[in-house]
């Protein structure tokens, strides 16, 4: 397994970023979608 690891290193095709507007989405927007969740689960998180 360590072998297969180190011939198959993290990101040796590049890096994937994503952000909420790169879908049309705002912080905003997705914060007030998972408003009563965080107000549930926040300490958990």
């Amino acid at each position: 397994m360590g072998r297969w690891v180190a011939q198959h290193p993290q990101h040796r095709h590049g890096v994937h970023r994503y952000s909420a507007e790169d879908f049309g989405l705002t912080a905003v927007a997705v914060a007030g979608q998972f408003e009563r969740y965080l107000g549930q689960f926040a300490t958990v998180v």
